[in-house]
């Protein structure tokens, strides 16, 4: 173990040591494959499949990926976007993974230089753009098929390189805690923009707020806290304003609702949206996300119908506490 210790101690001062052209090349190629692995989990781990094994292959074929398949973006370059061995398109989701994990890792470089804080920030930065990315694979799994660029593609995209500088910014000046809460404040980024895509696919006449998508139901037996008679459930059902204050859609294992009221959510979600409840992974019980919609009037066009919905989603954790994103979209039936 000593050994292995002196080994890596003097690489890393030769790295440290190496010319700055030679950290670009060595950090842009190691960032490309921590990409490559990041796209596995991004498939995988939404679809209940072990990201260790098997190999990578074709989705389309299903013929096993060998190296010149696999390089970070070069290989999809070169290939021209499609599977070699059967000519199948790509999904360019792989590419702007592997471009953005490998940005984030050259500006923590060119932030930190050749340190353990730009490995640090590394680091950090790619388990973000990790759990962004499988949060909306699992969304767009469930949302109706789209041709060409997808959306999960385009909003990767924006949202992690719209963040990526502040987030540096903050690991200079508040160490781990100001990382942590750039990784809370993605988190809580992605949920609302979650929200205001599946309300876009609500007609605008049919649009609620969550209080009466659960609470005030046209059947009393729908009502998710009918049978709550005690606690703050029934101050929700009872209390708007209180409902508005504790209210949320945002359930992992550790923080569900009990089993009766879970299973008349679950029903309720399911009437409303047309899909159907997954509970979001463990670290997610620290948000709270609610939806107001408020109907807007047009004088020039009584007949038309417009609505403005806002997703809040508040932060509750040790390092952020009662900081919330708010994000408004006015929507309208074409």
């Amino acid at each position: 173990m000593g050994d292995l210790t002196e080994v890596l101690g003097l690489f890393i001062e030769a790295f440290v040591r190496a010319p700055p052209l030679f950290h670009v090349v060595v950090i842009a190629v190691f960032a490309g494959l921590v990409g490559s692995f990041i796209n596995v989990c991004i498939w995988r781990i939404p679809r209940g499949q072990s990201i260790v094994h098997p190999r990578s292959r074709c989705t389309s074929c299903g013929h096993i990926l060998g190296v010149p398949d696999l390089f970070p973006i070069l290989s999809y370059l070169c290939l021209a976007g499609k599977c070699r061995h059967c000519g199948a398109p790509v999904s360019p989701r792989y590419v702007i993974v592997e471009a953005i994990n490998v940005s984030l890792w050259l500006l923590s470089y060119w932030a930190f230089g050749a340190s353990r804080e730009a490995l640090v920030a590394g680091v950090i930065l790619s388990t973000v753009l990790a759990n962004v990315g499988i949060v909306l694979m699992k969304r767009e799994m469930r949302s109706r098929s789209r041709q060409g660029f997808t959306f999960i593609s385009i909003l990767l995209t924006a949202l992690v390189l719209a963040v990526s500088v502040p987030a540096l910014v903050d690991v200079m000046r508040t160490g781990f805690v100001g990382a942590t809460k750039n990784q809370e404040y993605i988190k809580a980024y992605a949920l609302a923009v979650e929200r205001i895509e599946e309300l876009r696919n609500i007609t605008a006449q049919n649009l609620r707020s969550d209080r009466k998508v659960y609470i005030e139901t046209e059947l009393l037996t729908d009502n998710i806290f009918v049978d709550e008679f005690f606690g703050e459930f029934s101050r929700m059902r009872e209390d708007s304003k209180y409902f508005d204050e504790k209210f949320t859609d945002v359930y992992t294992d550790h923080n569900k609702l009990p089993d009766s009221v879970m299973e008349r959510f679950k029903r309720a979600y399911k009437r409303y949206y047309g899909l159907e409840y997954e509970l979001y992974p463990l670290g997610y019980e620290v948000f709270r996300r609610i939806t107001r919609v408020e109907e807007i009037k047009s004088k020039e066009k009584p007949e038309r119908v417009l609505r403005k919905a806002k997703v809040t989603v508040e932060i509750n954790s040790q390092v952020t506490k009662g900081r919330k994103i708010d994000l408004e979209a006015l929507l309208t039936d074409r």
